[in-house]
């Protein structure tokens, strides 16, 4: 119902950091990140938003490695959803998957990718 305001927010707020959240390497999954992960996304991150990419230890209940990411292009049509281009902090190029990407809950052009 609101999601014409959310696009609004989104133009208005400016430019989140890398740094907007503490690193979670080591840190065990809340309940807002392992609901993210679940179902599809329908939504596409616009260019400059900040994805935090999550991917779990082998058992799924702490966080392995926190990857921060910036996108820097506009998402990419494929034959079975979106992908965006991303740029990390050490300058390396990626192409994420919108497919099980979600908005963080608190903080304005921020997304979570839990892998």
């Amino acid at each position: 119902m609101f999601h014409w305001f959310r696009k609004v927010r989104d133009v208005v707020a400016p430019l989140p950091e890398l740094t907007a959240l503490p690193d979670m390497t080591g840190r065990s999954l809340g309940m807002d990140y392992l609901i993210a992960a679940l179902g599809e996304n329908k939504e596409v991150p616009s260019v400059g938003d900040v994805v935090i990419e999550l991917e779990s230890c082998s058992m799924g209940m702490t966080v392995r490695r926190d990857t921060r990411h910036r996108v820097v292009g506009p998402p990419k049509q494929l034959g079975y959803g979106y992908s965006v281009p991303t740029v990390t902090a050490d300058s390396r190029s990626d192409l994420l998957h919108v497919f099980s990407m979600r908005r963080h809950t608190k903080l304005p052009r921020t997304w979570v990718l839990c892998n």
